[in-house]
């Protein structure tokens, strides 16, 4: 484990722990009658758990004195955790849903009473998958509650190897559990999962992929295997993957491919969704478990939506948390991601950048030029092969509402000498507009070969280019679909008569994230939200659009 990875952690562990502090205080009555009390209320039942032991986790971060009841679907999570055979659940929920800590404390729970002995849990990274342990550990180790109704003695908390060792007394039944929480990563062998003589009883898969992964369906299928064959191939009870769908080419959802081949029957359950509790009561009739599951490897999949529609109306999934602004500020800021992330029903990997509205050169000169705000940003790629990354430069000017694409140097194989020149004369075609300055990513101020070539460039040209490095933060994919909405309400303006490095600059918008190139799309969104920064606190003056004079024709 890295050191930033490590102090990551402690940061999350001492967060917790402060919380908890805050929201949890001793019990009152620690005699035997009322642990025996406390037990019989909270064994089996998790909602009663969660308020006697571990309330921290109905609070907000933000205000400890906001409690939240709740969700209908949690119980659901409940009856699959608590699934007591051998199935495997792939669980689409929407983010911030509480789905991984209603799991985590079931588990917690499971092993204070007994029930569970070893459990594992699976992501991207080991680092990942430990923070549930440690979140465990904290409850063990710190939360008053749990120390008064239980003697915990930790045995092994090794974050590194991914174990984590405990003995736990039960003071109201007198029940004894020595138990192991293991932590592995996407492509462990499931040969090796052994503890004494338990085979994992079961396991909880979360934070398998990022964005970046989603966009590569041979990652999606490495990881949707590991999960399904390899890790539900070692262990003996239920498994649950929890995730949300942002492509169809993410590894959660070729898992709900494989689960239901009829794409007719697929297709029905993202329009609608999985009815909220519904799991949970059909288990809770039968035993805990499906009608008729006996010896059968149960596999299922359930969407819960954070929106769905029933009988014309909107139900949101978490109204006793999340009020219905919400979920409009979310639809909002995600824009497209929200019917996958959000609601399960991810679009195929393309066609994100939609819309291409026009304008045409007089528009230019109707502009506010007092307020507005003209910037460039510079991607200098390394490479001169045409499999090389693009070389790309934007130029946007931006009004306040209108972002105008005036100019583009996208080019593949070329040397960054040449980029560099070209970014003068842009300098110099577009003063009259107000360019003054521009930027580019931060890393590249620190490397020799680009300073040497700026360098150098001041020499020919007899002058200093005005652009300063600037941080460029985040996943490139993200930061490139936040302006999804930008492009598709129009906002983004490209000339009528587009040239040969605009063109490019558009067709890769076009291809995205199909294409095999990101980089004109990247410089993009750099630029606009550059643009939009500067002019924030400006007096806005607008025109009709008619006076604007652009088209909405596509190309």
């Amino acid at each position: 484990m890295s050191l930033q990875e490590q102090k990551r952690l402690e940061a999350l562990l001492n967060q917790h722990i402060e919380l908890l502090s805050k929201t949890t205080p001793p019990f009152s009555d620690t005699s035997k009658e009322a642990i025996r009390k406390r037990h019989a209320e909270t064994v089996g039942n998790i909602s009663a758990f969660i308020r006697m032991y571990v309330p921290h986790y109905t609070r907000d971060d933000k205000n400890p004195n906001i409690e939240y009841e709740d969700a209908a679907f949690h119980t659901d999570i409940d009856a699959m955790v608590q699934y007591p055979e051998k199935a495997l659940f792939l669980v689409h929920g929407p983010r911030e849903h509480a789905k991984s800590v209603r799991s985590r404390i079931n588990i917690l729970e499971a092993v204070l009473n007994g029930r569970i002995q070893y459990w594992v849990f699976g992501a991207e990274k080991v680092t990942q998958a430990y923070q549930h342990i440690d979140a465990i550990f904290v409850e063990l180790a710190e939360n008053p509650r749990i120390r008064a109704d239980y003697d915990v003695d930790i045995i092994r908390n090794d974050s590194t190897s991914g174990i984590f060792r405990a003995r736990v007394f039960c003071k109201a039944t007198g029940v004894r559990n020595f138990f192991q929480l293991e932590a592995v990563s996407d492509g462990t062998s499931g040969k090796g999962l052994l503890f004494q003589q338990y085979r994992p009883q079961g396991a909880l898969v979360d934070d398998l992929e990022k964005l970046l992964d989603q966009y590569n369906p041979d990652n999606g299928k490495k990881k949707n295997n590991w999960v399904r064959q390899e890790l539900f191939g070692a262990i003996n009870g239920p498994l649950v993957w929890l995730g949300n769908m942002g492509l169809k080419t993410s590894a959660l959802h070729q898992g709900f491919e494989e689960i239901y081949p009829n794409e007719e029957e697929l297709k029905k359950l993202k329009a609608n969704g999985s009815v909220p509790g519904l799991f949970a009561s059909v288990c809770a009739r039968n035993g805990g478990k499906l009608p008729a599951s006996d010896g059968l490897r149960i596999q299922r999949g359930f969407i819960f939506k954070a929106d769905r529609q029933v009988d014309g109306k909107t139900v949101y999934l978490w109204p006793e948390r999340f009020r219905p602004a919400h979920y409009a500020s979310e639809r909002r800021t995600m824009g497209y991601r929200y019917e996958g992330e959000m609601n399960g029903n991810p679009i195929a990997p393309g066609k994100i950048f939609k819309n291409f509205p026009r304008y045409e050169p007089e528009a230019l000169q109707q502009l506010d030029f007092e307020n507005l705000v003209v910037y460039t940003w510079l991607d200098p790629a390394w490479g001169k092969s045409k499999h090389s990354a693009y070389k790309c430069w934007v130029i946007v000017a931006y009004d306040g509402h209108f972002f105008y694409m005036l100019d583009a140097y996208c080019r593949q194989g070329t040397p960054i000498s040449e980029a560099i020149d070209y970014w003068y004369e842009g300098f110099d075609r577009w003063a009259w507009i107000g360019l003054r300055d521009g930027g580019f990513e931060k890393t590249f101020a620190q490397d020799e070969r680009f300073k040497q070539d700026l360098e150098l460039a001041e020499d020919r040209h007899g002058k200093m280019l005005p652009v300063y490095p600037d941080d460029n933060p985040g996943e490139k994919f993200a930061r490139i679909e936040s302006s999804e909405g930008l492009h598709n309400s129009g906002r983004v303006l490209w000339p009528e008569r587009l040239t040969k490095d605009l063109a490019t600059v558009k067709e890769q918008h076009e291809v995205y994230p199909d294409g095999p190139y990101v980089d004109a799309p990247d410089a993009t969104e750099a630029c606009l939200t550059r643009a939009r920064r500067r002019f924030k606190g400006r007096k806005v003056s607008y025109q009709s659009m008619k006076k604007r004079r652009y088209t909405r024709r596509r190309r």
